[in-house]
């Protein structure tokens, strides 16, 4: 779901009606010579001017044109786009996908959000290893009271966005520019610290940090693994007591490699997220093992499957509706700030425990 292209021309009409190219009082030109000026389909334009209109910059009549007018306080609407890695952009169209439910509640939240605030809302793609910013960027952006992104972006972008001084959240990343006005949303790793001691109070010594493959293999996966291996230090346990687990779901292979780390005595599989977490539920039901007694799995998210799941998921809970809140709260704050600002806010985690847990065999 790419920001749609009439909104971009819109911004470009919007921005000449602010150069006076398009003075008030005025008429713009007829919609088939706005698309040859902008270089578009006669189909965007339309689009465009209607949403103008609905923002008050166009006043629009049948069989009249269209006026341009200023438009007054309450009828601007503050844009604020949410930016998303490619990578996570299937959850925005993939409403069938068991992933969608680990990302869909920020993306509901955001757009629950601006309509709450009255606040223009689009979500907007990016390459997380693009080297330059595409061609385009900057008028995109040109007009944005503010910008939600979600995943790691770019450091192209993230200059881009510096130089513009538009305020920016970043949801479970920090910003790597200098300069500009930058905010992080934070998940904490605390609680898989206090995860670790439950899991070893239950007799555990060896086990999985396990990722499905629907998720890329990143420095998240890293911190997170790292921060439950600290929450075992006081159990005297050796190097390899945490491994890596990356599987396919559905697949025969991983479910006998599977079949092989429980024998070899890994009684405990930790779940990067949620989604990772039930994956392993069809891998561990491939290989007949009962869960929880012949492995237990807990995981970080508590999506609403979480609670349904059989066992129900022993998992950390992370309130994303009220990381989306934090999200707008401290673009409001870098918003009455000057650059360069930077903020950190950390959202409130829970263990929920429940039955997908069970002392080691």
């Amino acid at each position: 779901m790419v920001e749609k292209k009439y909104i971009a021309i819109a911004e470009k009409i919007r921005t000449d009606i602010d150069r006076g190219v398009f003075p008030e009082g005025s008429k713009i030109p007829p919609i088939r010579k706005l698309a040859e000026i902008y270089g578009v389909n006669p189909q965007t334009v339309n689009k465009a001017t209607a949403y103008l209109a609905s923002l008050g910059y166009l006043d629009a009549r049948r069989g009249a044109g269209s006026t341009v007018r200023k438009p007054t306080a309450v009828s601007v609407r503050r844009r604020v786009p949410m930016l998303v890695d490619r990578s996570r952009a299937r959850l925005l169209d993939d409403l069938d996908d068991i992933a969608n439910f680990h990302g869909k509640d920020i993306y509901l939240g955001y757009l629950m959000e601006t309509a709450v605030r009255g606040d223009a809302s689009g979500f907007m793609i990016y390459d997380r290893d693009e080297d330059a910013a595409p061609e385009g960027f900057a008028e995109e952006m040109a007009g944005a009271w503010g910008v939600i992104v979600q995943g790691s972006l770019p450091e192209c972008r993230s200059a881009v966005l510096a130089a513009m001084d538009i305020p920016t959240v970043l949801i479970n990343r920090k910003p790597t520019q200098v300069g500009g006005r930058f905010a992080s949303v934070l998940i904490p790793m605390d609680r898989l610290k206090e995860m670790a001691n439950y899991l070893a109070s239950l007799g555990h010594r060896r086990f999985l940090f396990a990722l499905s493959d629907r998720f890329e293999l990143n420095a998240e996966f890293e911190a997170r693994m790292s921060a439950f291996r600290c929450g075992l230090d006081g159990w005297g346990l050796d190097e390899d007591a945490v491994v890596p687990f990356v599987y396919t779901e559905a697949s025969a292979r991983h479910a006998d490699l599977l079949a092989s780390e429980v024998t070899a005595g890994r009684t405990a599989a930790v779940a990067y997220n949620d989604v990772s977490a039930l994956g392993l539920y069809g891998l561990a039901a491939r290989i007949g093992l009962d869960l929880p007694r012949d492995l237990s799995i807990v995981g970080f998210d508590d999506i609403a499957l979480a609670q349904i799941a059989s066992p129900p998921l022993t998992t950390i809970h992370v309130d994303r509706r009220d990381l989306v809140r934090k999200a707008f709260a401290a673009l409001d704050e870098l918003a009455s700030g000057s650059a360069p600002l930077r903020i950190e806010i950390e959202v409130p985690t829970t263990l929920s425990l429940r039955q997908s847990a069970f002392r080691a065999p």
